[in-house]
């Protein structure tokens, strides 16, 4: 059936008993994990994530075939093989159709589109569009490759030191 997870305060003893598949770490008081309470619900839920606070209580039901961690207020989930964007509460607020989404960093969210990666702002807007074969942020900058030539993009998108990549 495989182990439980579940969670220790700083002296080592346990405030979440194990309890979850994969426990994930705790953002914005929210962690992601898969449902394991029983053998029944592994069976059923085995592939089934969602969100819980800090007393166990799942906040968002396990719904998601993958999740991400919360930053932002926003979390980035897989639901039907494709990627969108939830609120705190489980909307979602960007329906899945990207490929893969990390989560938000500095105000920014890397995504893929169409095996192109790019990144959207926290109100959903490209700010770099997905037109780059790879990409990576830096903090301070951002990292693109397109046709084999790396550049890199202030975090508006611009060109930094005439460097970046023209689409």
């Amino acid at each position: 059936m495989g182990r439980l997870e579940g969670y220790i305060d700083s002296e080592g003893s346990w405030f979440l008993e194990p309890k979850f598949r994969d426990a994930g770490w705790f953002r914005s008081g929210l962690a992601g994990s898969r449902r394991g309470d029983s053998r029944e619900d592994y069976l059923k839920d085995r592939q089934i994530w969602g969100f819980h606070n800090t007393a166990g209580e799942w906040v968002v039901e396990p719904r998601f075939q993958g999740v991400r961690n919360f930053a932002e207020g926003i979390a980035p989930v897989q639901h039907d093989e494709s990627y969108g964007f939830i609120d705190m509460h489980g909307d979602w607020l960007f329906e899945p159709v990207l490929d893969v989404a990390w989560s938000a960093h500095n105000g920014l969210m890397l995504v893929g589109a169409n095996r192109k990666y790019g990144f959207l702002n926290p109100a959903f807007d490209w700010v770099i569009a997905p037109i780059y074969d790879e990409a990576e942020d830096c903090d301070e900058l951002i990292k693109v490759v397109a046709d084999g030539q790396e550049s890199y993009l202030d975090r508006t998108g611009r060109p930094v030191a005439g460097f970046a990549v023209q689409p």
